[in-house]
């Protein structure tokens, strides 16, 4: 082989390893920053649908102190005026605030009045497997018990909000517990896809344990 071929065969082989060297490391560094644009991305995402269901959580529980920091409910959970009931707890009432079901709870852990009404409805009681879900739920046993956010019953997600029954003024001796609460169907997780533009779907939880 002559000096010619020798030195063309260095130096292709050198301009091999450096353009392999270089292409490896654009290759690496795009991948990485793909990859950390795409994290960025998702973490964006999720910190959205996050926001999205905590301002849904704040507003129904903000509906739901309303009531449980208030004279005339703090009166009915002892009186349990009948003239309560049909001046504020009409199926009218609770369409208007967006609540499929409410019941209240004395101190006792007697439920006081119970009612459930749903999209086109008439009003009825709350199925007694849901009552008896959230009454022997440990977190509610205290009179004192406050709670927001989404349960899970029966493969069904639930936003539910409980507060402890007091004075206009939030003080006082608690008379008893409220809870209001909305069933989340797959129409709400679309809502929020179609705002933070991710998929997000209602599958049921399935207990491995």
């Amino acid at each position: 082989m002559g000096l010619r071929a020798k030195v063309f065969l260095v130096v292709g082989s050198a301009i091999l390893v450096l353009f392999s060297a270089i292409f490896w490391f654009i290759s690496t560094r795009l991948e990485r920053e793909f990859l950390g644009a795409q994290k960025d991305d998702a973490s964006t995402q999720i910190r959205i649908v996050g926001g999205i269901i905590d301002r849904d959580t704040q507003s129904f529980e903000r509906k739901a102190i309303d009531w449980s920091h208030w004279d005339d409910t703090y009166d009915f959970i002892q009186t349990r005026d009948e003239a309560f009931v049909q001046s504020n707890l009409n199926d009218e009432s609770l369409a208007a605030l967006g609540v499929d079901f409410m019941f209240f709870v004395d101190k006792n852990g007697e439920v006081v009045f119970e009612k459930q009404v749903l999209t086109g409805e008439a009003g009825t009681s709350i199925p007694e497997s849901l009552k008896k879900f959230l009454l022997e739920d440990a977190r509610f046993q205290s009179l004192q018990a406050i709670f927001s956010g989404i349960v899970a019953y029966d493969q069904q997600p639930v936003l539910l909000t409980v507060q402890p029954i007091l004075t206009s003024n939030g003080i006082g001796d608690p008379k008893g517990r409220l809870y209001f609460g909305h069933y989340l169907g797959q129409s709400y997780f679309d809502d929020i896809g179609a705002l933070s533009h991710i998929q997000v779907n209602l599958d049921p939880y399935n207990d491995q344990t």
